[in-house]
């Protein structure tokens, strides 16, 4: 449900602003979402925030590996975005 959300967010630039506002969420779940979702469009912010967040020694080990595949996968091309339920 939260894909879905962040796919109808991102389409307006209001709500672009506002998952780029997440980034700096102090929750290190909320700024690795906003992070993921905003490689899109501000790649070169959200990945340092993804690298902070598998580098941390406070977050957890299932937060850092999470951080981790999500890297592979960006940098691999193998990302992709969206809620297909979204679209016809």
């Amino acid at each position: 449900m939260a894909e879905a959300y962040f796919e109808l967010l991102r389409d307006d630039p209001d709500g672009r602003d506002g998952i780029d506002a997440l980034r700096e969420d102090a929750n290190p779940y909320v700024r690795a979402m906003a992070a993921v979702h905003s490689l899109l469009w501000a790649s070169d912010q959200g990945v340092p925030v993804i690298e902070a967040i598998e580098r941390t020694t406070d977050a957890p080990e299932r937060l850092k590996r999470t951080a981790r595949a999500f890297l592979d996968a960006w940098r691999g091309g193998a990302l992709s975005f969206g809620a297909p339920w979204l679209h016809d």
